[in-house]
């Protein structure tokens, strides 16, 4: 799981996990500061049989 903090105060805005793609603009309530994100996960494979 990755968080997503403001750059100017650091306050945590939201955590997150991806599968896919994402975009998203937050404004921060303590600073008012719009903070964007955006990111594309590629060929990610998990072993979810528990062998290996």
């Amino acid at each position: 799981m990755a968080d997503l903090r403001c750059p100017k105060c650091g306050k945590l805005l939201l955590k997150f996990q991806v599968h896919g793609s994402i975009t998203l603009i937050v404004k921060c309530p303590r600073c008012k500061n719009l903070c964007s994100l955006s990111m594309e996960v590629r060929g990610e494979t998990r072993d979810t049989t528990g062998q290996g």
